[in-house]
């Protein structure tokens, strides 16, 4: 990311960002721009100046968790990888994250906060993009199992490239991110 600025309307959300790294921790208040960075990344918004570089294979974690309500767990994560994950990679992955077996087969719109939040890591961490963006990752996920599902994912995108908007101290950490802080 070379010199981006990026403004909504006349309002101006990100000025002048520079950064370059693999793993890339967006940090600051709430409205700061983060999300709107991650945004630029994937190529979902245009900066108004400046240059946004990265690999074309991207998948994502949203503040939203973005599920197709009416498709099951196994379908979600499959709709996001058409003719490239197989069954068994499927069932490993929700496995790996701590979904239990038992709701694989509901659609989504039944499952809790934390089971969405648990298809939608699974679904983004599923082999196929060069670069994840992680928007508030963990929200929802309950502490008990929290340090066991950010060390799956940090082992899933290992010799990937990543960026996490996150307010959290252990996420920057785990995944040995450089920090950019927006204000």
């Amino acid at each position: 990311m070379s010199d981006v600025s990026f403004a909504y309307g006349e309002e101006p959300v990100l000025c002048g960002i520079n950064v370059q790294a693999s793993a890339l921790a967006v940090t600051g208040a709430n409205g700061s721009g983060k999300t709107t960075l991650l945004k630029l990344v994937l190529g979902l918004l245009r900066p108004a100046s400046g240059t946004v570089s990265a690999p074309a294979r991207k998948a994502a974690v949203f503040q939203d968790d973005r599920l197709i309500e009416h498709l099951t767990a196994v379908a979600n994560v499959r709709v996001a990888h058409p003719g490239k994950i197989t069954d068994r990679d499927i069932a490993a992955e929700l496995r790996a994250v701590g979904l239990p077996e038992e709701v694989w087969l509901r659609p989504v719109r039944d499952l809790s906060g934390g089971q969405r939040r648990r298809v939608a890591l699974a679904r983004a961490v599923a082999p196929g993009a060069e670069l994840v963006c992680l928007d508030e990752p963990f929200t929802g996920v309950d502490a008990d199992s929290l340090p066991a599902l950010r060390a799956h994912i940090r082992d899933r995108l290992r010799g990937r490239d990543v960026a996490i908007a996150t307010h959290s101290e252990h996420d920057i950490v785990h995944f040995g991110a450089t920090r950019l802080h927006l204000s």
